[in-house]
């Protein structure tokens, strides 16, 4: 299949990936397992109504000229500091808003049709789509598409093929989100896995520790770039916890944002757990608790695919 680039022409080959649907209404995808691009290119190329993306950055041109072929309604909004000046002059033209924050707009979603979700970690870019570690998922749900439409901050909650489902969109003027996830470490009694790119909340560490101190088994799997940088102080204050810290070893980076407690708690998002995420930037993060059995296996799955592609630091 041949498509248009703003610089010339590209192709790609088109492959069949399973998209979320009433038979399937959740679904997990990683680089390690899907092409994350071809999965954001297909969700689109299926979209008849509607389609509604909000992203820190749209740099991916075949994800960008698929919405520009589609003749149905869509919504574009990016962070203000992260369009290229090539692409200014379709922005112009479209209905894209810059959008500018205390913080960052760093949200990852794409609403198709009323129905369909898809979030997680994954910028529009193509680092983010095709070489980074990142983790989205579908969910085929009128009534949580819906609601994730109306761009409403806090927190809100849907019951979803049987399961607890909380959506917080940030930042939450009433609510204190972070709460909710120091309240799921606070409550683990066997394993807590983390993979995190940037880790540096002062209280969700301290939490960290003290569920060490009680016996909780951590493992926190955490980008090597941020381990020397960013979260630096964070990442020697928990291996003084003797709780160990795995690093990627390749040159992509390890982008995720998610947690799973006691093998049943699963929390995913755009955020990473700094001050600033739950603070100032517009992003997100999900709860889905407790986790079907076949979820279960799907999110062990990622976090031992992650565990062959790093190391301890």
């Amino acid at each position: 299949m041949l498509a248009f680039s703003f610089f010339g022409y590209i192709s790609y080959k088109s492959i069949c990936i399973p998209l979320p649907s009433a038979k399937s209404p959740i679904l997990f995808y990683t680089n390690s397992t899907h092409s994350l691009r071809h999965l954001v290119v297909t969700a689109l190329k299926k979209a008849k109504k509607s389609i509604e993306l909000s992203s820190y950055a749209l740099t991916d041109e075949p994800v960008l000229i698929t919405i520009l072929k589609k003749n149905i309604p869509y919504k574009i909004l990016t962070d203000h500091k992260t369009l290229p000046k090539n692409f200014r002059v379709f922005q112009e033209k479209l209905p894209w808003e810059l959008r500018k924050t205390k913080g960052l707009m760093h949200e990852k979603i794409l609403l198709i049709d009323s129905h369909t979700t898809y979030l997680g970690s994954a910028n529009m870019t193509y680092e983010s789509l095709k070489i980074h570690e990142n983790l989205i998922i579908g969910i085929y749900n009128e009534a949580f598409t819906k609601a994730l439409s109306k761009n409403t901050f806090g927190i809100e909650k849907f019951h979803i093929e049987g399961m607890d489902v909380t959506f917080c969109r940030l930042p939450c003027k009433k609510e204190k989100p972070s709460l909710l996830i120091k309240e799921l470490i606070d409550q683990a009694s066997s394993t807590i896995d983390i993979a995190m790119f940037t880790l540096t909340h002062k209280e969700l560490i301290n939490s960290l520790i003290k569920a060490k101190e009680r016996g909780v088994s951590i493992k926190i799997y955490l980008d090597r770039t941020s381990s020397n940088g960013a979260s630096k102080k964070a990442f020697e204050k928990i291996k003084s916890a003797s709780i160990p810290v795995f690093t990627n070893v390749g040159q992509e980076l390890l982008h995720h944002k998610m947690m799973l407690v006691d093998g049943s708690v699963f929390v995913l998002g755009s955020a990473n757990w700094t001050g600033s995420a739950f603070a100032k930037n517009q992003d997100f993060f999900l709860i889905i608790n407790p986790l079907k059995e076949v979820y279960r296996k799907r999110i062990r799955g990622i976090f031992c695919r992650l565990a062959k592609k790093t190391k301890l630091k």
